[in-house]
């Protein structure tokens, strides 16, 4: 019987939004630690004679900064990386690693590398290769990233209520000291920072809305919420300072926008939907959520539960509901549904 391998991977656990205490200098420490222990290497047209998928669900490659062959562990989503570049579906060839047939992804990797001949950058960290990208990546790092951050933002006014950081992706949410200025509401705005240093999402700096009491919150990606936005293509940690200042000039009208959308959601009209105007046909406004959301049937059912329960029987219940539920999700759903909870609230 074929061997079933694990790829070793972060992803394999929970990717979630610690809600502890922290400062950005001890972001920017953990995030120093992991450039410390990481490298970078260079792999020329790349071909099956600089670069194979080994027998260990590895890649074995010939960099061009010493010319050293390097046999090491891919994570999960370095290996995904990989097979798309070669044109081979990437759930196929973990699906060989995972059921023992090595072989069979060797044969797929390597065969559509044999005339690949392209240039790739790999991404490696404390002995194992977290990304497999093209020579038109930009490296604009966490650690970069964190001390632009520093750098650009009155951290006087702004605290850490949400982080998420390790060798792949960043997440950052500084929520103001201010709270709103709506009854009844603990509401903060704030800015949601969001990177990767292997290329799984676009650097962002987004405004959003944070609810102290239950750690809800809620991404605002239109009216003027994105705040920045760039690929990980011709970006500098100089240019993305720049773009942050400049963008933090917008956040007082954003927050007085932000006050008035909340103030209007908790009002009932015409246009949005509450669990009142369901009561003989509930499953048709589980329909609704789920149109609105891509959520279960048990997550909507959920939402309107805790809009009964919890909070109110308005868009403001709504929106509450979907960025709570939204915690019960891996990090990347997770922030899915506080944008569109977001967009919902400015709509």
């Amino acid at each position: 019987m074929a061997e079933v391998i694990t790829l070793p991977t972060v992803e394999e656990k929970k990717e979630v939004i610690d809600t502890r205490p922290k400062t950005l200098e001890k972001l920017i420490i953990k995030a120093n630690d992991i450039a410390l222990n990481s490298s970078d290497y260079r792999v020329a047209k790349a071909n099956t004679h600089n670069i194979r998928f080994n027998d260990e669900a590895g890649i074995t490659f010939i960099a061009d900064e010493d010319h050293d062959i390097r046999s090491l562990p891919i994570s999960r989503y370095a290996l995904g990386q990989l097979s798309t570049k070669v044109g081979v579906p990437a759930n196929y060839i973990e699906k060989c690693v995972r059921s023992g047939r090595i072989d069979l992804a060797q044969d797929n990797v390597n065969s559509w590398l044999e005339d690949f001949n392209k240039d790739l950058l790999i991404r490696e960290h404390n002995g194992r290769v977290r990304g497999v990208l093209s020579n038109k990546y930009s490296i604009c790092d966490s650690h970069e990233i964190l001390e632009a951050v520093d750098d650009a933002v009155d951290l006087s006014k702004y605290k850490i209520k949400g982080s998420f950081l390790n060798e792949e992706r960043l997440h950052v949410r500084l929520v103001g000291r201010e709270m709103l200025p709506i009854d009844g509401e603990d509401l903060f705005a704030g800015l949601f920072l969001d990177s990767s240093d292997v290329g799984r999402n676009i650097l962002t700096v987004k405004f959003g809305i944070y609810k102290q009491v239950c750690t809800n919150g809620l991404v605002i990606a239109r009216a003027g919420g994105t705040l920045f936005e760039q690929k990980h293509i011709g970006i500098t940690a100089e240019e993305f300072h720049e773009g942050l200042v400049k963008s933090l000039q917008n956040i007082d009208i954003l927050t007085e926008n932000a006050t008035e959308w909340v103030r209007r959601a908790k009002h009932r009209d015409n246009h949005w939907s509450s669990v009142s105007e369901y009561e003989d046909d509930i499953e048709e406004f589980v329909a609704y959520i789920r149109q609105q959301t891509n959520l279960s049937n048990e997550s909507a059912h959920k939402v309107i539960d805790l809009m009964q329960t919890k909070y109110e029987d308005n868009r403001w219940g709504l929106i509450n509901g979907i960025t709570e539920v939204a915690q019960d999700f891996t990090l990347e759903r997770r922030l899915e549904l506080e944008r569109i909870a977001g967009n919902l609230l400015v709509a």
